[in-house]
């Protein structure tokens, strides 16, 4: 259900639009600077992470003829450069790529709204991410997760989860005993959906009710009257007996005076 869920919920969106959206809200917010940043930084984390693979990347495109000296001098040096320049480029607010980052980034969100081929390739990619397995099992790994976590909270007697809840009723109790209007609004819901249900059911609940009645044998019948009348019950039987003995003894009285 979850899964089915998250399916129809995201195919009533449009990706590219929607990240079109999102865009704008970014650069009036001033993050896209934050986005070249990050960029920025990942790119020189990179080069001195992978120095070593890069170098022999470099050795095995130089040629033959060139000594090991030469070539390692010139990639250290084109090593350093590249992260001189990404260091200027992050430290300079008005550097020239910054700013060609910028005009490009500020022109994406109306592509993404209006070019029909950005707005296809981002269908596309979230039909892919639809079908995956991936969105099934990390949808069937939340539920799982949110089970475990109920089940735990609900054994502890001392559970967030449950002091909340009892708080929660508490303050829904105090309300409705002090709220008119709150009430007023509760029984016009409990009578409106009464009302819809015994107009949408009302041969299911007749047929329930007929059959159910049907299946009681007499000590059903008394025990189901007993829970319905209950004092009021009581109060004809007493009052049954009280009157019939009452017209006994004035039946026996008057026969006792024509005698």
């Amino acid at each position: 259900m979850l899964t089915a869920e998250l399916t129809r919920a995201l195919n009533s969106v449009e990706v590219a639009p929607l990240a079109g959206r999102v865009l704008r809200v970014l650069i009036a917010g001033g993050h896209h600077d934050d986005l070249f940043n990050t960029i920025v930084s990942s790119a020189d984390r990179y080069l001195a992470d992978h120095y070593a693979e890069l170098r022999e990347l470099f050795e095995g495109e130089s040629p033959r003829w060139v000594p090991d000296s030469v070539y390692r001098l010139v990639f250290d040096r084109l090593h350093a450069r590249l992260r001189q320049r990404l260091a200027a480029m992050a430290a300079d607010p008005n550097d020239e790529t910054r700013r060609q980052f910028e005009a490009w980034i500020a022109g994406l969100p109306d592509r993404l709204e209006t070019d029909p081929e950005l707005r296809e390739r981002g269908e596309r990619l979230k039909r892919d991410v639809l079908s995956s397995p991936a969105l099934r099992d990390w949808s069937s790994s939340l539920w799982q997760q949110a089970k475990d976590a109920l089940r735990a909270q609900a054994a502890d007697p001392d559970s967030e989860l449950r002091r909340r809840m009892a708080d929660a009723l508490v303050a829904a109790g105090r309300r409705l005993g002090s709220d008119d209007r709150l009430q007023e609004g509760l029984e016009r819901m409990v009578e409106s959906g009464a009302r819809a249900l015994a107009n949408q059911f009302h041969d299911e609940l007749a047929d329930l009710v007929t059959g159910t009645i049907e299946r009681w044998d007499a000590a059903e019948t008394s025990s189901q009257l007993e829970l319905l009348l209950g004092r009021d019950l009581q109060y004809i039987r007493i009052n049954g007996t009280v009157v019939g003995a009452a017209v006994g003894l004035a039946l026996h009285a008057i026969a006792l005076a024509l005698a």
